[in-house]
């Protein structure tokens, strides 16, 4: 053996880049099995590697895609974003991509060359789909606003950019707080509350994040028994 016939410290060398050879070659098959998730829309997207950028519709999507992967993951946001420099002060020229989720503009998102493009249910992401496919940019349905949907969402969000312990913090931060709280509110009466959306007079239903962080806080929405004809989550109040 070679071993045998070469000086004992440099044997003892080559064993040592040998054993750090073998770590390097399996830390970098550490994420060489495909990533899958289920998203809102029901189909499940497997990705070969953690995504490196994305475009993000939804200011509820960008924040837990900062707070689970960091800022430089996100390379094209909607309007709805960029009208608060302050909350987010590491924008840069060139990200908008869109005057919100229902007005994306194509030709912004290809200039990004993302990864993948991320929309919430109430988007345009049935569109999306059809618009980007020709380019090779899928688009992933997760509903940052849907209170009931926080842990599976995070836990997605975690998947795609491996970032899966940041993730897993987050979920418990939140597990937590949501345990505390019906911890609190257990056998206190639910009070009847009204609730304002950004319009005035404009109240919300079920199916919307509102009515369900109203529940989760121990209220009652007054509306809850209201069925919009066009299946929306809020209405306008009138005379």
């Amino acid at each position: 053996m070679l071993s045998n016939i070469l000086p004992t410290g440099f044997s003892r060398l080559l064993r040592a880049i040998a054993v750090l050879l073998t770590f390097a070659v399996a830390f970098s098959g550490a994420h060489a099995a495909p990533i899958s998730i289920t998203d809102d829309s029901g189909r499940t997207l497997t990705f070969e590697a953690p995504l490196k950028r994305a475009v993000v519709f939804n200011r509820y999507n960008a924040e837990f895609v900062r707070a689970v992967a960091g800022m430089d993951v996100i390379v094209g946001v909607d309007s709805w974003v960029t009208r608060d420099p302050t909350y987010w002060p590491n924008l840069k020229d060139g990200m908008l991509v869109g005057e919100g989720q229902r007005e994306p503009n194509y030709e912004a998102i290809i200039a990004q060359n993302p990864d993948v493009v991320i929309f919430p249910r109430n988007g345009s992401w049935q569109e999306a789909i059809k618009t980007l496919e020709p380019f090779d940019i899928p688009v992933v349905v997760l509903t940052g606003w849907d209170v009931l949907k926080h842990v599976s969402n995070i836990t997605s969000f975690g998947k795609m950019f491996d970032a899966e312990d940041k993730a897993a913090k987050l979920n418990e931060f939140y597990t937590g707080h949501m345990a505390l709280l019906q911890e609190r509110l257990e056998g206190v009466e639910r009070k009847a509350v009204y609730l304002e959306e950004k319009t005035p007079y404009r109240s919300v239903l079920r199916g919307s994040g509102w009515h369900d962080m109203i529940e989760a806080a121990g209220g009652r929405n007054i509306f809850e028994d209201v069925a919009s004809p066009r299946s929306a989550a809020a209405f306008t109040i009138t005379k």
